[in-house]
């Protein structure tokens, strides 16, 4: 489990459908296209955005409140490597990523056999 101290209180970091349906609705594109392209800082933000949804500290903040609590927390003692060590955990772990990964790869292999039959 992937886990990160905010406010002085360990949270931890789970990517559930909810905190990726945010994170679609958010970017306007797929999940699997958020994160193609790395996590840059507006990335980072709105995955641990995301991730702390279901957190009862969290419930109903916004975009803004979470840059406003990384800028506190990196200028005192929160470390940009632990961040992106946990945000990377969390998403090594989440079991709906795993399985949407493995259904667009049987759907890739498929499409190869497809091809090749043709």
């Amino acid at each position: 489990m992937a886990f990160i101290v905010l406010n002085q209180k360990q949270y931890e970091l789970k990517f559930t459908y909810k905190s990726l349906l945010s994170l679609e609705k958010y970017f306007k594109k797929p999940i699997a296209d958020v994160f193609q392209s790395g996590l840059d800082l507006e990335n980072l933000n709105a995955v641990l955005w995301a991730c702390l949804q279901r957190e009862s500290d969290f419930r109903g903040t916004t975009i803004v409140d979470i840059e406003t609590l990384l800028d506190t927390e990196l200028e005192a003692t929160l470390d940009f490597d632990v961040l992106n060590a946990a945000i990377t955990q969390a998403l090594d772990e989440s079991v709906i990523l795993k399985k949407m990964k493995a259904q667009a790869d049987r759907l890739q292999q498929q499409a190869e056999l497809n091809q090749v039959a043709q």
